[in-house]
């Protein structure tokens, strides 16, 4: 996506032209390869920079419109406007001519992610108007006499009248997205008055009393349509009409180009999307090897889907356990980002679009499959414990999604309410409380989800494109989707949205088994897991210099963090890890380094300048570069997995069923694994399971081979029902 920044001074502005020239001057010098080639825009009450298209209306000048960013169903709308293309000579043309043929708020029936600047001379009004997902994020700041736009936070903190400092109340009550699920939504950002216009709005700015009025122009995530009481389709009929959509959306998003370019992961989502854009232009797919793409075998799925299906696989080695241990690039990721969010996400996919860029500067988008896990259920390992045990686990999803919005409509400090709010009807909750309640509770998850991973992946992805001049696509985040979810019976929600079936079940018509029924992969895998060795080491290194950077002397208070409370539940940490409290304490940590961004240019936010471009690997001979790639990645290899001792984890056993005969592989007091009859040998492996018998003795006193097992044993390891008794990595 553009960057972009600018300034609206309204009539009675203390601020002037040369003001504004002079933030602008300074805008360039602090970021030159953001603003360098951009366009400029300058009007009497307005002076800004960006990929702007322009348009005056042919009935006079009095009417200006500025366009950034993509437009997909331009035909659709030629046609509703009874025009043709040579009648229109840009986006910014097309939706002025919507703008004044229908109306503002007409501006609904476009699909894509921009920014409009409209201005009406004769009313002196300015709107700005954002896309219905908000995928365009526009952050603003309402000032004395002028107000400032820009698509990042950190374009905003040149101006001399911006303020710079964090807003430690609105920050520390956000919800950090591992949490998943919270009532709570707010426009607020990191920093003090500086906002976030929300999805599907119209700023409406006048200049002569400076009154900024917000509104939406679609409200089909807040006021939608409930579901037909006699609609009888059932989960089959759900599906097909969902998955024609989805396939709409991605057509869309890739017809204006000879080419479609995509992440693949090789999971089920990017999986979806890649089959469906191939099935329109020819594809090229770009991935990243990972040790953790290398043990859940999503390289080697990448690799074999993208022959299966015909299109291009690029994957590009980021040793993700290398270059993370390191306090400088840790500071950067937090600046580039301009979040305390502790995403890998943000460092990753940014290195992934640096080197798509260097391979073939050409690609100017991607499609990615951020919003399936939001819309569809696939969060739900994050939500309740998912125990392979579908119609358990699936009602305990639902009952906690209705918990949770229960709970947001109490205040804490009515605690006796608070501890019986299971008990108590929902409606009278909200009654009680005055608040609004979701008329379909499915819409409660999808607008927690959305809104969390507003200021998580999507704040991530948008940042980690646009660092590299082109954009990201969200066939996911098409705004019909919440339109048509909102109206599917309540009766289907369990078989539809309990992970993913919505998208699953469709899904076997163009994608192979291996993707559909790829076994759920562990939230980490503990032997590779690094942020708690990584998180010791940044906050305790070189006598805690990146907390005294984030905050001042230890022993000088900060207004707002008991800096001794801190260290103490950080040496707990190192005792006893525990992930969400770490992820805690590097939130407020990664606030406090925040507020350093203001302070911060280009130069200080490049850590692709000591970061070796990825390296894109050879999949020729795939035997070659399995072992290559277990060597660069530090990969236990079969020996040492054969010399170690092996155990059940805390939670799990081998189980006998005296009712049916069958053995069961238990995970967390669940049956999780039933063992077929004809697996005998894999059976006799699990029984010899002492705790202290390597996996080769045991083979050796069994007389079986490795071979046989060695899937069984894998996915076990994987699972975390077994585990290899040895020391971490270093």
């Amino acid at each position: 996506m553009n960057s972009f920044a600018g300034i609206i001074r309204y009539n009675n502005s203390e601020t002037s032209k040369e003001d504004d020239h002079n933030y602008l001057n300074k805008l360039y010098k602090k970021f030159p390869s953001r603003f360098a080639r951009l366009n400029k825009i300058e009007e009497t009450q307005l002076i800004a920079t960006g990929g702007f298209e322009s348009s005056s209306h042919n009935t006079g000048a009095n009417k200006q419109l500025f366009f950034d960013g993509e437009i997909y169903n331009r035909g659709e709308i030629l046609k509703y406007l009874n025009l043709t293309n040579e009648q229109i000579l840009n986006n910014a043309s097309l939706v002025h001519t919507l703008i004044m043929d229908k109306g503002i708020e007409s501006v609904n029936k476009l699909n894509g992610q921009y920014l409009i600047i409209y201005f009406d001379r004769e009313r002196k009004v300015f709107y700005l108007l954002n896309d219905h997902s908000g995928i365009q994020q526009v952050f603003y700041h309402q000032g004395n006499g002028f107000f400032l736009f820009a698509s990042d936070i950190k374009f905003l903190l040149p101006h001399p009248r911006c303020p710079n400092e964090i807003d430690w109340v609105s920050s520390l009550k956000r919800t950090q997205p591992s949490y998943v699920l919270s009532g709570y939504r707010s426009y607020t950002t990191w920093f003090k008055e500086i906002n976030l216009l929300p999805e599907a709005s119209i700023a409406e700015i006048n200049l002569g009393t400076g009154k900024l009025v917000l509104k939406k122009y679609w409200t089909g995530l807040d006021n939608y349509g409930l579901p037909d009481p006699n609609d009888k389709r059932n989960v089959a009929d759900v599906c097909e009409e969902y998955m024609a959509l989805l396939e709409d959306a991605v057509k869309i998003r890739v017809q204006d180009s000879d080419n479609a370019s995509s992440f693949l992961s090789g999971g089920l989502d990017s999986s979806a999307i890649c089959a469906l854009a191939a099935k329109h232009k020819p594809l090229d797919t770009f991935s990243i090897i990972t040790q953790t793409t290398v043990l859940e075998d999503t390289t080697t799925i990448c690799n074999s889907l993208a022959k299966e299906l015909g299109f291009t696989n690029t994957q590009f080695l980021v040793p993700f356990h290398e270059i993370n241990f390191d306090t400088r690039l840790w500071k950067q990721r937090i600046w580039r980002a301009e979040s305390p969010v502790n995403h890998t996400d943000s460092l990753t996919k940014t290195l992934l679009h640096y080197a798509i860029k260097k391979k073939d500067p050409s690609v100017n988008y991607v499609l990615t499959g951020t919003g399936s896990d939001q819309y569809n259920g696939g969060l739900v390992r994050w939500v309740v414990n998912d125990d392979e045990i579908s119609d358990q686990s699936a009602e305990n999803f639902f009952n906690e999604i209705s918990a949770i919005e229960n709970r947001s409509l109490i205040s804490r400090e009515d605690e006796p309410l608070w501890l019986l709010h299971k008990l108590v009807n929902r409606n009278y909750l909200a009654d009680i409380s005055g608040k609004g309640v979701e008329r379909n509770s499915w819409m409660f998850y999808v607008n927690s989800t959305l809104h969390i991973q507003t200021y998580s992946l999507l704040w991530d992805e948008v940042r980690a494109s646009s660092s590299h001049g082109h954009s990201t696509r969200f066939p996911f985040l098409d705004y019909r989707f919440a339109e048509f979810i909102a109206k599917i019976p309540a009766h289907l929600h369990k078989g539809l949205f309990y992970d993913k079936q919505i998208l699953r079940i469709p899904s076997k018509k163009i994608l192979p088994d291996y993707v559909i029924n790829k076994p759920k992969a562990p939230s980490f895998i503990p032997e590779y897991f690094s942020q708690f060795r990584l998180y010791e080491m940044l906050t305790s290194e070189n006598d805690y210099a990146l907390i005294k950077e984030a905050f001042g002397d230890l022993d000088n208070p900060h207004p707002v963090i008991n800096k001794k409370v801190l260290l103490s539940r950080m040496r707990a940490l190192k005792e006893k890890p525990d992930i969400k409290e770490w992820n805690g304490i590097m939130h407020i940590i990664n606030l406090g380094l925040l507020e350093k961004l203001v302070e911060k240019d280009e130069s200080d936010l490049d850590y692709e300048a000591t970061i070796a471009q990825p390296l894109e690997i050879d999949f020729q001979d795939p035997a070659k570069t399995k072992i290559y790639l277990e060597q660069r990645l530090a990969i236990r290899t079969n020996e040492e997995l054969l010399s170690n001792p092996l155990c059940f984890a805390a939670d799990s056993a081998l189980l006998y069923d005296d009712l049916s005969s069958k053995f069961y592989l238990s995970k967390k007091n669940a049956l999780a694994y039933e063992i077929e009859d004809e697996y005998t040998e894999w059976k006799k492996f699990l029984k010899a399971i002492d705790n202290r018998k390597s996996t080769g003795q045991i083979l050796i006193d069994l007389n079986i081979r490795f071979a046989t097992v060695e899937e069984f044993l894998r996915l076990a390891l994987k699972e975390q029902i077994l585990i290899v008794k040895r020391q971490q990595l270093n």
